[in-house]
């Protein structure tokens, strides 16, 4: 895995999934996150309760409302220790 570009991460934060996944993130209290690329989609890396944790979502979505609210869900999952 290597870091996102900062070309990427302004793609991602035009559309609505990683700014939606940074609101949760504080909400959460979540401080510090890193983004990754991986194969076909960028790669949310966090640390939560002591343990390292992983999120994939969508990089380019034909419908970032959409793709924002399903991630959202995904992290709330994730933080709750519920996997999917």
């Amino acid at each position: 895995m290597t870091a996102a570009r900062p070309q990427m991460l302004r793609m991602l934060r035009d559309r609505d999934v990683l700014p939606a996944l940074e609101r949760e993130l504080a909400s959460a209290g979540v401080d510090g996150y890193r983004i990754e690329v991986g194969g076909k989609h960028p790669i949310l890396v966090f640390d939560h309760n002591g343990t390292s944790r992983r999120l994939a979502f969508a990089g380019s979505p034909r419908n970032p409302w959409r793709a924002a609210k399903a991630s959202v869900a995904q992290l709330r999952r994730i933080l709750r220790g519920v996997s999917a």
